[in-house]
């Protein structure tokens, strides 16, 4: 059993997508955990064990987002796991999920209410650049999706370019 299947079976996903506990991956390059790592290593091999693993994923993702809340720390584990999914998917290599593909999709949907609640308690442009980042990486990596929220957001601007 691999370490997100036992984060699925303990209903510890949230901490999974955290890197808390037993699910923390350390950096050699940056004092933190390696979102990366989980997504690339357990939840890839995972989801390649079973044709039904991708919508247990992808549920487990949908409530990690419906579980954030309005912290540094949550936005940066949301993009993060964002960023690693969108680059993990886009080689392919996350069979069966199918996040972040539509605009009006219920993870998409979620990630614009938590991204408007940061911007109606004014704390949103303060992590503009770090949104705009991600947003752009995404976008090289075929996904419009965190760049299409921050346009309905208003927070598209400046020197960023996709």
């Amino acid at each position: 059993m691999n370490l997100f299947e036992i984060a699925l079976n303990n209903k510890e996903t949230d901490n999974f997508f955290r890197g808390e506990g037993v699910y923390f991956v350390p950096s050699p390059d940056y004092e933190g955990h390696v979102h990366g790592a989980n997504i690339s290593g357990h939840v890839h091999t995972f989801l390649k064990a079973s044709s039904d693993n991708g919508k247990k994923f992808d549920d487990s993702f949908i409530n990690f987002i419906k579980d954030l809340s309005l912290t540094e720390a949550d936005l940066s584990n949301f993009l993060a796991n964002f960023s690693s999914y969108v680059a993990q998917k886009s080689s392919h290599k996350l069979p069966g999920s199918n996040l972040f593909l539509e605009m009006d999709s219920l993870e998409s949907t979620l990630v614009k209410n938590y991204l408007l609640k940061f911007k109606s308690a004014g704390a949103l442009n303060e992590y503009r650049d770090k949104l705009n980042t991600h947003a752009s990486f995404a976008c090289r990596k075929g996904n419009e999706i965190l760049k299409k929220i921050l346009e309905e957001l208003g927070m598209i601007g400046g020197r960023v370019k996709y």
